[in-house]
C-alpha cells in the first residue's frame, strides 16, 4: 500500500507532467524534505532562472545548489518550484501559468485536508520575475533598452515602471485569489557582470555556450564602450528595485503583506576583482553568489513570519 507522501507525489507528478513548469528534478527534493524535515515551512517560487537554475549548477556548471536549492536545505524551509528558467514576466502573466499556480497552491491546500494536519499549504509565496524582460533572448531584449548614447530612459521607464509593474501586479492579484494572507516576497537581482560568459561547462575542452551570453551582444550591437557597461546595468537595476519597493510601500496600505527583497548589497557592485568566485556568468550567480542571496531570503522571511 502506497504511504500518503507516495499518493501526494504520484499525484502531482501526473497531474503535471506535461507542464513545463514542473521541474521533478528540482522538485523531487520538496517532496524527499516533506519526510526528512516536516516541521519546515512550506513555500511555494513563482519565477525565472534564478530560482530554476539548480540543474545547470550542478550537472554543467558541476557547481552546487542555487537559490531555492540553498533555501530548501537545512529543514527549515521547503519550496515547492514552479519556476521556469528563461520565463519572462510576460510568460508568468500569462493565464496559463496563473491557472497553474492557483491550482498548485489549490492542491497543496487539499494534501492538508487530506493528511488532517497543516503540512503543505504554503506560508510564503517568492517570486521572481524582469531578468529575461530586460536581458533574454541573446541581448535581443536589452537591445530595446539602448541607444548609441548608452540608456534610453524613456524607454526603460516605460518598461519596468508601467509594464514591469502591471505585470507584478497580475502575479501578486492571482496569489490573493488563492489566499488573502499569505506573505509574498519581491526581489531585484544583484548586479549582472556584461563580461561575454555564457552558460558553459568546466568539463568541455572548449568554450562552449548552452546558452548566452545575454548582455555584451546588446552592448556590442551599439558600440558602447566597456566601461560604461557595468553603470548601465546598475541603473537599471537600480531602476527595477525601485519599482518593486514602491510597489510594495503601496500594498502596504491595504495588504501589508507583499516584501521587496533588496539582494543588492549581498554582492559588490560590479567590477571588482575576484567577482568570478560570486558570478558563473553574465546573469547567473556561482553556488557561493546564490547562498549569499540565499542568506538575505531567510532572514527576511523569517522576520515577516515571526510578525505575523
Amino acid at each position: 500500500m502506497k504511504t500518503i507522501y507516495e499518493e501526494l507525489k504520484s499525484w502531482a507528478e501526473s497531474h503535471l507532467k506535461n507542464s513545463k513548469y514542473w521541474p521533478l528534478a528540482t522538485n523531487n527534493l520538496f517532496f524527499d524534505n516533506s519526510i526528512r524535515h516536516p516541521r519546515a515551512i512550506v513555500g511555494l517560487a513563482e519565477g525565472d532562472s534564478w530560482f530554476d537554475y539548480e540543474f545547470i549548477s550542478r550537472f554543467i556548471h558541476f557547481d552546487g545548489p542555487d537559490l531555492i536549492g540553498h533555501l530548501s536545505r537545512g529543514g527549515e524551509f521547503n519550496i515547492l518550484r514552479l519556476s521556469f528558467a528563461g520565463d519572462t514576466l510576460q510568460d508568468m502573466a500569462g493565464e496559463q501559468q496563473l491557472a497553474n499556480v492557483r491550482e498548485v497552491f489549490d492542491l497543496m491546500k487539499k494534501m492538508d485536508g487530506w493528511i488532517g494536519q497543516e503540512r503543505f499549504r504554503p506560508r510564503f509565496v517568492l517570486l521572481s520575475g524582469g531578468g529575461n524582460d530586460m536581458s533574454g533572448n541573446h541581448g535581443v531584449r536589452l537591445t530595446k533598452f539602448l541607444t548609441a548614447d548608452g540608456l534610453d530612459e524613456a524607454t526603460a521607464f516605460h518598461a519596468i515602471d508601467v509594464e514591469f509593474r502591471r505585470h507584478f501586479d497580475q502575479l501578486i492579484s492571482n496569489v490573493r485569489d488563492v489566499d488573502t494572507t499569505v506573505p509574498i516576497f519581491l526581489h531585484g537581482y544583484a548586479y549582472p557582470v556584461p563580461d561575454g560568459r555564457g552558460v558553459r561547462s568546466p568539463k568541455l575542452p572548449i568554450e562552449f555556450d548552452f546558452e548566452g551570453p545575454w548582455l555584451k551582444p546588446a552592448f556590442d550591437d551599439h558600440a558602447i564602450p566597456a566601461e560604461d557597461r557595468y553603470e548601465i546595468m546598475i541603473r537599471l537595476i537600480d531602476r527595477f528595485n525601485s519599482m518593486l519597493s514602491r510597489l510594495a510601500a503601496d500594498y502596504a496600505e491595504h495588504d501589508g503583506r507583499v516584501h521587496h527583497v533588496d539582494l543588492r548589497a549581498s554582492l559588490p557592485r560590479p567590477p571588482y576583482a575576484g567577482y568570478e568566485k560570486d558570478w558563473i556568468n553574465e546573469l547567473h550567480p556561482t553556488s557561493e553568489g546564490f547562498r549569499k542571496l540565499a542568506e538575505v531570503f531567510r532572514h527576511s522571511i523569517r522576520a515577516r513570519l515571526s510578525s505575523e
